[in-house]
């Protein structure tokens, strides 16, 4: 497990863009109409946060959000 960081911009960043809504809010806000319009906002869906590597070695990141874009699936916002 991660160690909790001690810089508030961390803490506002996981408390802001842990929450869905406000993260469809930024992207409607942030993204060109082109981009946007390809995104399907309604499956967005937030990821776990960890993962093992091929050398079975762990990897954490703060905030991972998932969604239909076009006929696809991708990760569309997260932070390392």
């Amino acid at each position: 497990m991660p160690s909790p960081s001690h810089h508030p911009h961390d803490h506002f960043f996981r408390t802001t863009f842990g929450q869905v809504e406000i993260v469809r809010e930024y992207l409607i806000q942030f993204l060109p109409t082109n981009i946007l319009s390809q995104i399907h906002l309604e499956t967005l869906t937030e990821e776990k946060t960890s993962f093992l590597d091929d050398q079975l070695e762990e990897t954490f990141t703060d905030i991972i959000y998932r969604c239909k874009i076009g006929e696809g699936d991708a990760t569309i916002f997260h932070s390392v």
